[in-house]
């Protein structure tokens, strides 16, 4: 059918689908060639920016870029960073190889300067570092890095990999960039066509936006015409000089064949005139004419027709055109031919429309002339009767008309409808005459249920206030626009739903209203959003927390909530765009604010931090402030919000805790008792000072150790470790004791008092124990309780045997003068001595020990000492079978002689007793200390005892060192240390065979450290003993 011959119905059928059409060409996809473009990188000359300060690296990596690859590289290399910097800003290299280690920066520092100049977050740079730590890698990534590699592991193929990867993806980027602004383009025409009918206007707009796009030198549009030539109707130049606006063109060198070809839908593109080989000559010349160096042609199809060309002309040098810049020409072309066609449209509409009107005015005078003709010519019925008969057939065509019409208003009504647009129309009475689906679904009921009723009827909810409203449009005829009211319909009975509501009269011939229309936009989402708005605001303005917002650029405050306003003593409606920042916070505040806290929140967005604000009192009030950058989805931040909480309180109870641990910590520090923490699994959490001194460990050997394994005795490990679990488990055992071990493995009796720690839910968390050294005092108590044993042991025996003998003398059961009776007697009497030498004994033991004996000192010649105990044991040794040898040595001392005496008598009686008969005691004395680096005897006894001779011969303090030696049966040295100890015997029949009383060592270690000296044993079993003590002197005069 002619396009002349449509009727209005079909025109708008057409106009509908190719607004359907437009939609469509919204959607933002990338076509398949788009995509193909984007698989490979094209070879070409690409600039490699080389930053290490290694010239062997650098020379390495020149040379795998050698290596035989599609591309050419163009490498500038540097040695530092900044050199490097520096160069970047002139120009940006397509792929940077940079090493992570350089002299004056490493890579990250690097990316992040190279950011702020080139103001980019992702950057063409390969970081080469020599490290493979992941979280450096994760580093690189968020700072702009695009790959990275091992210098240990670089070779030609894997950096030639990463090159191509890095110029791939940022061609990508750019690839994507400019679909992006290519399909903004396209969606543009599409919008401009559906909301604008000045053809011109958008054809004009057209060829501006692709030139800025292809910026290429031209870009027209070519209209053919009837006469098979072609007229330039728009056009856009990038030189004036370039304008071939209006010209008539025809293209003479090939006639049958050009436009053919556009027909059908192809495209033309000649990269360059001048090489193009399906050029002729002919062609070339005219071309060149038209100055036109490179061109890319698509057609414009209105229809089924060819309207004319779309044309991209590159004046002056040769172009490449890609795939991507003739697809975008084309889907413009349909955009172009979509609103070419709809212009023809609406046009022929318009001229159709002024038709029927002027039929309309033509048919009203008929009228009247026929009213006139009846009245003057009534002979002329007949004539009359054929005019009438034309008449009725227009009146028919202007009832199809109105009919055609009324198919217009409902193809608006359902457009309406499916834009979510409501729209009715009503009478003067207010009854629906006509309304479309959406606005029934809004009502929630059929359009069929609308008809002939009122808004009471179908509405009462809001016809209240929907009434007066329509009434006030039909009294003034005036309309009313964007009016927002509420309320509950049919269609949602629960909900509040809010809509955007204009009322405009429909006026008749007269000028008065005939009906009423009525547009409704559904706005309940929007203003949900809008209530949930202003109760957030609500929220703010209600908390006590400061809530604020400050323009970034000048850091002026443009918000704050009441709880901000009362800190500052600002009324709520007084001004505040004249407050900035530094005009709250005190100076050291702002500096935090300045250099931490704001590069923190535009760089991860947040920022929390301690800062302080300044009351209107100018006191400064410490808070616990977050600082929040707002982008608004900008590559820039635009504002900064903070949320600020005072905590004034929390720094003094803060405050009042410091002081109160600086306490309790001086306290456990200084106190002369050991404090112990442990966690739950009994590791050690704190040690006083007093502790470290006692036991000579130092903080860091013991934090962290555990406290059973560690510093416990081991056969006490499992029993205080079992205790320890039932203290966290039960609370129980709040008071014990038990031995510790110093570093030097001496054992400390503590006795402690522990309490149970809890956290904050009640659950045990571990313990602290306070415990005093009541190592002497448990010694002591020992040696009492073993002092009393043994001497009720020793008193005993011979009380038991004395008092046995004396009774059988007492009742006459033995005779006294008999042998029986003088062998019970010598008993008797043997027993009197043994408890008068065993209480003589313990006399002397305990005034040496209380120091109620003083040491009656007095110059003696050793050699008298040592012949007084030679002669005083010799019946002892003789009676024995002992062979006693003595090497006088003569020595000038001045000491107790009698005390010395009974040391010397002491160790020789116990080497005649224990020593077996024909065997040698030896005594010696001899001098140690006197010449340098003469080094003392040192035994395998007392370990306190050798290390005290040792330092007297170091120290060069001359002292007698006196020797004792027998060749008895020995003792075991587990009991070398403790014969030195009350009562303490290595076998216990000794005191009855030997009738000894156990303290006569102890007696000896007592006079010995009295006069200053040390006193130890040696010994091997089966082969002898042999006893040593000093005697430290000041002058050693030697006689012999």
């Amino acid at each position: 059918m002619n396009d002349h011959h449509k009727t209005k119905t079909q025109l708008i059928t057409e106009l509908e689908a190719l607004r359907a059409e437009v939609a469509a060409l919204k959607e933002d996809r990338l076509s398949r060639r788009n995509l193909e473009t984007l698989e490979a990188v094209e070879p070409r000359q690409y600039t490699i920016l080389i930053v290490d300060d290694s010239e062997t690296d650098r020379f390495t990596y020149h040379r795998y870029l050698s290596q035989n690859h599609p591309h050419i590289y163009k490498i500038v290399e540097f040695d530092n960073g900044e050199e490097a910097l520096l160069w970047c800003q002139n120009q940006l290299p397509d792929v940077m190889l940079i090493d992570y280690f350089l002299p004056d920066m490493d890579g990250l520092e690097f990316l992040q300067e190279l950011r702020q100049q080139t103001d980019k977050d992702r950057i063409p740079v390969i970081m080469i570092t020599g490290q493979g730590n992941t979280e450096v890698a994760v580093d690189l990534f968020k700072s702009g890095a695009q790959d990275y590699l091992d210098k240990n592991h670089i070779n030609a193929e894997n950096l030639h990999q990463a090159i191509t990867n890095v110029v791939r993806q940022t061609q990508l980027i750019q690839q994507q960039e400019w679909q992006q602004q290519r399909q903004q383009l396209i969606t543009k025409t599409a919008l401009s066509i559906r909301n604008s009918l000045k053809i011109d206007d958008i054809l004009q707009t057209t060829v501006t936006e692709i030139r800025a796009i292809l910026e290429s030198d031209r870009i027209i549009i070519y209209q053919f015409q009837a006469d098979g030539t072609g007229l330039v109707i728009k056009e856009s130049a990038a030189d004036q000089a370039f304008s071939i606006l209006n010209w008539v063109i025809k293209e003479e060198c090939f006639p049958e064949m050009w436009i053919e070809p556009y027909r059908q839908g192809k495209n033309r593109t000649i990269d360059d005139v001048n090489t193009d080989p399906s050029l002729t000559e002919c062609h070339r010349e005219f071309l060149t004419s038209l100055m036109i160096r490179a061109n890319l042609i698509v057609p414009i199809i209105q229809g089924e027709n060819l309207w004319g060309l779309l044309i991209a002309h590159e004046c002056t040098a040769p172009r490449n055109w890609t795939t991507a810049d003739v697809e975008f020409m084309n889907q413009l072309a349909i955009q172009v031919g979509i609103a070419i066609q709809q212009a023809s449209l609406i046009e022929k509409l318009q001229t159709e429309l002024a038709q029927r009107k002027r039929v309309e005015v033509e048919l009203q005078q008929l009228n009247i002339q026929l009213e006139q003709r009846v009245a003057e010519r009534t002979a002329q019925l007949a004539q009359a009767n054929d005019q009438l008969q034309i008449e009725l057939l227009q009146r028919d065509q202007l009832e199809r008309e109105l009919r055609n019409r009324e198919k217009l208003l409902d193809g608006f009504f359902y457009a309406a409808s499916q834009a979510n647009v409501g729209l009715s129309i009503v009478d003067t009475n207010l009854r629906f005459l006509k309304i479309n689906q959406a606005l029934a679904a809004i009502n929630g009921y059929s359009i069929e249920a609308h008809l002939g009723k009122s808004s009471m009827e179908l509405l009462p909810e809001i016809s209240s206030e929907i009434l007066p409203i329509l009434q006030t449009v039909l009294d003034t005829k005036q309309p009313i626009a964007n009016l927002e009211i509420s309320g509950i319909v049919p269609s949602q009975p629960q909900v509040i739903r809010y809509w955007l509501v204009s009322y405009f009269p429909i006026l008749g011939e007269t000028g008065n209203p005939i009906a009423l229309g009525t547009i409704v936009i559904e706005i309940s989402d929007r203003k949900r959003l809008e209530l949930e708005r202003e109760k957030l605001i609500g929220i703010i303005e209600a908390t006590s927390d400061i809530i604020s917002t400050v323009r970034f650029d000048t850091q002026k405050i443009e918000y704050i909530n009441k709880a901000g306003r009362r800190l500052l003593n600002l009324a709520d409606d007084a001004p505040i765009d004249h407050i900035s920042i530094a005009d709250i916070h005190p100076q050291w505040s702002l500096k935090i604010i300045q250099n931490q806290g704001i590069p923190a929140a535009v760089r991860y967005g947040v920022w929390v931090g301690e800062t302080a604000l300044i009351n209107h009192q100018g006191r400064e009030v410490p808070i616990s402030q977050v600082l929040i950058a707002q982008t608004f989805d900008s590559n820039h931040t635009q504002y900064l919000s903070t949320i600020a909480r005072d905590i004034t309180q929390q720094k003094q109870s803060e405050a009042a805790l410091k002081e109160s641990d600086r306490r309790w910590k001086s306290l456990l520090d200084n106190v002369q008792l050991v404090v112990i923490g442990l966690d739950a699994n009994g590791n050690v959490e704190y040690a006083n000072p007093f502790f470290l001194q006692l036991t000579d460990y130092t903080e860091t050997e013991i934090l962290g150790n555990n406290w059973f394994n560690n510093f416990l005795p081991p056969n006490q490990n499992h029993l205080m470790e079992t205790t320890f679990l039932e203290v966290i488990e039960k609370n129980c055992y709040p008071h014990y004791q038990n031995p510790i071990l110093t570093k030097s493995g001496e054992e400390r009796m503590i006795s402690w008092s522990n309490t149970l720690l809890r956290d904050v839910e009640g659950n045990p968390i571990g313990t602290i124990s306070i415990g005093e050294d009541i190592t002497e005092r448990y010694r002591l108590e020992r040696i009492k309780a073993e002092f009393i044993a043994v001497v009720s042991h020793e008193l005993r025996t011979p009380l038991t045997s004395m008092q046995a003998g004396l009774s059988l003398l007492h009742d006459k059961i033995i005779d006294a003068n008999s042998p029986e009776g003088e062998a019970t007697i010598e008993i008797a009497t043997e027993g009197v001595d043994r408890l008068v030498r065993l209480v003589n004994d313990i006399l002397d033991l305990e005034r040496l020990e209380s120091g109620k004996i003083n040491l009656e000192k007095s110059v003696f010649n050793t050699i008298d000492l040592i012949n007084t105990a030679i002669a005083q044991m010799q019946d002892m040794a003789i009676l024995a079978g002992i062979i006693l040898n003595a090497t006088p040595s003569s020595y000038q001392v001045d000491a107790d002689p009698d005390r010395l005496l009974q040391v010397i008598i002491n160790l020789l009686s116990n080497a005649i007793k224990f020593s077996p008969p024909r065997s040698n005691v030896w005594l010696t004395v001899e001098v140690k200390g006197r010449g340098a680096g003469e080094q003392g005897s040192r035994g395998a006894g007392e370990q306190g005892s050798r290390g005290a001779e040792g330092e007297l011969s170091t120290q060069q303090i001359p002292y007698l060192l006196f020797t004792v030696k027998d060749q008895g049966r020995g003792i075991p040295i587990n009991s070398l240390e403790s014969i030195f100890d009350r009562f303490h015997q290595v076998d216990a029949s000794d005191s009855r065979s030997k009738g000894g009383t156990g303290l006569g060592l102890a007696i000896c270690r007592n006079i010995v450290e009295q006069h200053g000296g040390t006193i130890w044993a040696e010994s091997v079993l089966g082969e002898g003993s042999t006893f040593y003590f000093t005697l430290p002197i000041e002058e050693v005069s030697n006689e012999k």
